[in-house]
């Protein structure tokens, strides 16, 4: 028989009541991980998207920067299929996929720059993706394609020779080798050089740098490209393209006069501004003598070599010239010259030469050189005015034996944004890589 226990009830109600509130706790507990976790695991994915976003924006961004390098053209100029302009260039320039998510990438001019007036061509390229969890991202960053023009030195090879005390550099410098500094020469604006160090000696040291200096940085494009071949594709076009060895002379007048070195050969007169609507071009299948007064704007090419007895300036820089620092005015020059050689641009003769002109040998067969250089005849001075470069460096004097000719080079200021027409291009560069809200 059980008697009634007034006290072990209430003790059992009690328990139940625990029981039942821990019940509920652990309940909205329950939830309340699992709404953490399915938080949590949103967060995540979102996370994961995002990112896949992001890298697919990056994918889209290095290929435009791998086919401007490997073109080594304005992106105005690098045909692409699908592109609504037909070229790189443009909104949705380039669009694709990849495993994560779709891109459009968008080539256009560099805010405040117009590149249809400029040599210098500069870009912002901005990459737009969606990922497949529908995360957007957008990277961009700002793209410049520099003319061979832009440098008062640049060379595929520098091999042994050095800038010594003497050398007073007052243009860009851009070089794939490694160079060689010997005592305090000056180099007044930027310098790249491909290698990751510089050689020094006799003292020289990075304070020779005054306009700063760039190592391992991207190679110049001397041998993808058959810059010569390129040329003469555009005097065929609206030029002239010319089979043989010639002679040719400007004119102050606009005009210029060319003869085969062939003996009876008759003379022929042409007008700058009748080739290529005033951008001309002049392909010789041969070797080129050149001399006399530019009044235009013309790129010459040789295939072999370009040989330079007598001066060669423009009309627009004769009184003063551009070594009359106090008076003379690079913006009042509006003559260009490109004189361009597959294998060397050679100094005729002993005497004194002026040359205003951007210079360029292409490949590797004597570069920009003296004939007499070992010819003891009082170091007369090169007086280049303009940009030179070359592939290997050419020898003009020797200035320990005081033989040879001297350098008296200055940069055309101009070249800093404008070059000769159809001049080659020499490298993208790249910076301020940015990422933002979509």
């Amino acid at each position: 028989m059980h008697t009634h226990d007034p006290a072990r009830q209430r003790q059992a109600g009690a328990i139940l009541a625990v029981v039942l509130v821990m019940m509920v706790v652990l309940a909205f507990l329950g939830i309340g991980l699992l709404t953490l976790s399915n938080a949590t695991g949103y967060e995540a994915g979102t996370d994961v998207s995002a990112l896949q976003a992001f890298w697919t924006a990056e994918a889209g961004l290095e290929q435009v920067k791998a086919i401007g390098v490997k073109r080594n053209k304005p992106y105005s100029m690098i045909p692409q299929t699908g592109s609504p302009s037909g070229f790189l260039y443009g909104s949705n320039a380039l669009v694709g996929t990849t495993s994560k998510g779709s891109y459009a990438v968008d080539v256009l001019n560099a805010p405040g720059w117009t590149n249809a007036n400029q040599a210098l061509k500069k870009y912002i390229v901005v990459s737009r993706a969606t990922s497949g969890g529908g995360e957007k991202q957008r990277v961009s960053v700002r793209a410049s394609i520099l003319n061979f023009a832009y440098f008062m030195h640049a060379t595929e090879e520098e091999g042994s020779l050095v800038f010594a005390s003497d050398a007073v550099i007052d243009g860009p410098v851009y070089t794939n080798d490694r160079l060689n500094i010997s005592g305090t020469p000056r180099f007044l604006q930027m310098v790249w050089s491909a290698a990751s160090s510089v050689s020094y000696s006799g003292g020289g040291t990075a304070a020779v740098f005054e306009g700063g200096l760039t190592l391992n940085a991207p190679r110049l494009n001397f041998t993808n490209i058959d810059h010569i071949a390129e040329i003469r594709t555009v005097a065929m076009s609206g030029g002239l393209n010319l089979t043989g060895n010639y002679r040719f002379k400007f004119n102050s007048d606009g005009s210029f006069t060319y003869v085969s070195t062939v003996a009876g050969s008759p003379t022929n007169t042409g007008y700058l501004s009748s080739l290529n609507g005033g951008d001309g071009a002049i392909y010789v299948d041969g070797d080129a003598y050149v001399e006399g007064i530019v009044n235009g704007t013309v790129s010459l090419a040789a295939e072999d070599a370009i040989f330079l007895s007598n001066d060669v300036t423009y009309a627009s820089a004769q009184s003063p010239d551009p070594w009359q620092t106090n008076t003379f005015n690079p913006d009042a020059v509006n003559d260009t010259l490109g004189l361009i050689a597959r294998n060397q641009v050679q100094i005729r003769g002993t005497n004194e030469i002026t040359i205003h002109a951007a210079v360029m040998v292409a490949e590797d067969g004597g570069g920009f050189n003296a004939q007499s250089y070992n010819v003891a005849f009082g170091r007369p001075p090169i007086n280049l005015y303009g940009a030179l470069s070359q592939y290997a460096r050419g020898t003009i004097g020797q200035p320990s034996s005081g033989r040879g000719f001297s350098k008296n080079y200055k940069f055309d200021t101009r070249f800093n944004s404008q070059a000769p027409p159809n001049y080659p291009y020499g490298t993208y560069s790249f910076t301020q890589w940015d990422q933002d809200g979509y």
